[in-house]
């Protein structure tokens, strides 16, 4: 796994947009914004291309055995802390030796009275709401929410699959450890971040900085997703019969 530190990406940004000598314009603590806004998105890329390795699980909790308004026919839980998309949405239809987590469809807010039923397991999940603003005076965002069809009285244990959000980086003191995976995530990360000091510089000619740095942002995409399908395709190596004589054999 290759690794910096925020130190050093910092440094290799301003290598990158050729602006070591101007700290005052494009601060540490801008350059480092423009960083982690840079790896949100990578991280936002990755998924969206079908990439699961960082997504992460809420800890099983219990379903309500209520709906949150007389009569209606969902559950409600909290959209997960942390969470910027939600992938999955698993409920545990058994217990002990016979316990089987099952995943809940996806559905369509156009589907929300189709479910009704108290007494059998949920089908489906639908995001209610994202963590949002209600006022400017509030110094944080209100919780999501999750509905889940139809409303059932069994309490079953449910997990949420979700994509967290990457955390704020510090420039000071700058020791914080990123990944980049193979190499080419930090690569993405700094032609992005570089495109941002290009925009600001107003150097978004056809063949300035701002068009070098996001052509070779492209180009470092388009490996990231290659690799990132080996990586989903990856299998088990099983036994497996071919030309008539027994071999060794990974499976897609």
């Amino acid at each position: 796994m290759t690794t910096r530190t925020v130190t050093d990406l910092i440094a290799d940004l301003r290598d990158r947009a050729d602006i070591e000598e101007m700290a005052v314009r494009h601060t540490d603590a801008r350059l480092c914004r423009y960083l982690t806004q840079s790896c949100r998105a990578l991280r936002a890329e990755l998924t969206a291309a079908g990439f699961s390795g960082l997504l992460d699980w809420s800890t099983p909790a219990a379903l309500p055995t209520s709906p949150p308004i007389t009569g209606e026919n969902f559950l409600e839980v909290d959209w997960p802390s942390g969470a910027v998309e939600i992938l999955g949405f698993d409920v545990n239809l058994g217990s002990g030796a016979g316990s089987r987590w099952y995943p809940l469809r996806r559905m369509s807010i156009g589907e929300r009275r189709d479910y009704y039923g108290t007494n059998g397991h949920p089908q489906g999940f639908l995001i209610r709401t994202l963590p949002k603003e209600d006022t400017p005076a509030d110094a944080s965002l209100s919780a999501g929410a999750i509905q889940v069809y139809p409303a059932s009285t069994l309490g079953l244990e449910y997990r949420i699959q979700y994509l967290p959000e990457f955390p704020e980086l510090a420039a000071s003191p700058g020791t914080q450890v990123v990944g980049g995976f193979d190499g080419d995530w930090l690569e993405w990360v700094l032609w992005d971040a570089t495109v941002k000091v290009a925009f600001k510089d107003d150097e978004d000619d056809g063949g300035g900085l701002y068009a070098k740095a996001a052509a070779e942002r492209d180009r470092v995409k388009a490996r990231i997703v290659t690799n990132i399908n080996r990586v989903n395709r990856a299998g088990p190596i099983v036994p497996r019969r071919s030309g008539g004589g027994g071999s060794f054999m990974r499976t897609r």
